[in-house]
């Protein structure tokens, strides 16, 4: 049973005089002991809810910098309008996609392929961030590390 129902319980017998008051509030107060494990409780709660906040948004370290705190809209339109060279790509943390991206760019460029191919790409992941929701973004891309598409 749920605590609520516990309660509810004792106060249905309390009601018809199965229980008295005391009874009630002595019961009460073990099932409540019981389910939270008193103030210890409360402390480990507090302790869950400061460790859910992000890092200090006015420290300048980068590398303490959330990665949740990438925006899919800037990361679907650096990937739009300067995907070819893999922007979008460092913009996210993936430095290795990045590279070989800006190097498909450059060095495909002596077959005039390369960079029509990575705009394409580019192109077609700006769309896919841009139409994603939030949170799929985020778990694909930000916390997921898919590279690719």
């Amino acid at each position: 049973m749920e605590v609520l129902d516990q309660i509810k319980s004792l106060k249905e017998l309390q009601e018809i005089g199965a229980i008295s008051q005391a009874e009630f509030d002595e019961q009460k107060r073990r099932i409540l002991d019981r389910h939270f494990d008193g103030i210890n409780f409360l402390a480990s709660k507090v302790q869950d809810e400061q460790k859910s906040f992000p890092p200090n948004a006015s420290n300048n370290n980068p590398s303490e910098v959330s990665r949740s705190q990438k925006s899919k809209i800037v990361a679907g339109l650096l990937a739009i309008c300067l995907g070819a060279l893999g922007i979008h790509k460092f913009y996210l943390g993936y430095k290795n996609e990045g590279i070989a991206m800006l190097l498909g760019s450059l060095l495909g460029s002596l077959l005039i392929i390369g960079p029509f191919a990575m705009n394409l790409i580019s192109f077609i992941e700006g769309i896919i961030y841009l139409t994603k929701t939030d949170s799929d973004f985020e778990a694909q891309y930000v916390l997921g590390h898919k590279g690719w598409f």
